[in-house]
């Protein structure tokens, strides 16, 4: 695999995003935490039989068609497709200082309640904790996390680690589910297999994630 399709290069924002770069190794949970979340969508869609009426509805329905290649393309993209709400510093200080409560947004949640969204949460809230401590720029890269929560993760331990994934798995939804046009895209490329429509949608996915990255200001950047 090319490492070069790899690697984030954030270094237009500035030198203070120099370490926003991960290897190929440190990516490997990522494709993994992608895979799963793309599999428990269209196990979603199949076992609910989901309406294309709203946007959850419509989103799953793009992603059902997607045989097991087309995600492992979609899956390997340097960014999770899975937002949890790291965003909002003061909700998961809350929950990481033990407080009550769950994360839950309005609406039905996106994914099934179960043992296995119980795990892939914990997949998702583990490797969060492992760049927020190793490589925080990298973390809100790759999550859209802002610099008080990888403040606030990197200094619990495991057992409030796990008490907080379980207690997020409600939150956990697509990233950008607004955004159907780049999921049709993003589907479209996967399914195709073609390497200028994958290279373009998952561009275009960076430049929302550089976007979402300069709107909440550059302010507390860490090393």
């Amino acid at each position: 695999m090319d490492t070069a399709q790899l690697d984030f290069d954030f270094a237009w924002f500035g030198a203070d995003w120099d370490g926003a770069t991960l290897s190929v190794a440190s990516l490997t949970p990522l494709r993994e935490i992608n895979e799963e979340l793309l599999q428990l969508l269209a196990g979603t869609a199949a076992r609910d039989g989901t309406a294309a009426d709203d946007a959850r509805g419509a989103l799953v329905q793009l992603l059902r068609p997607l045989d097991d290649a087309a995600r492992e393309r979609l899956a390997q993209w340097p960014y999770a497709l899975v937002e949890a709400g790291f965003h909002d510093s003061l909700r998961w200080g809350r929950l990481l200082d033990g407080g009550a409560g769950d994360l839950a947004r309005s609406g039905a949640a996106w994914l099934a309640s179960g043992e296995r969204s119980n795990r892939f949460a914990r997949m998702v809230l583990n490797y969060a904790w492992h760049l927020a401590r190793s490589r925080p720029l990298a973390a809100r890269v790759v999550f859209g996390m802002s610099a008080e929560s990888v403040l606030n993760l990197r200094s619990v331990g495991i057992a409030r680690l796990e008490r907080a994934a379980l207690a997020s798995v409600s939150a956990l939804r697509p990233r950008w589910p607004g955004r159907l046009d780049w999921w049709r895209q993003a589907a479209h490329a996967a399914g195709s297999a073609d390497p200028q429509l994958l290279s373009r949608a998952k561009l275009n996915g960076l430049q929302m994630l550089a976007g979402d990255l300069l709107a909440s200001g550059t302010a507390g950047m860490l090393r």
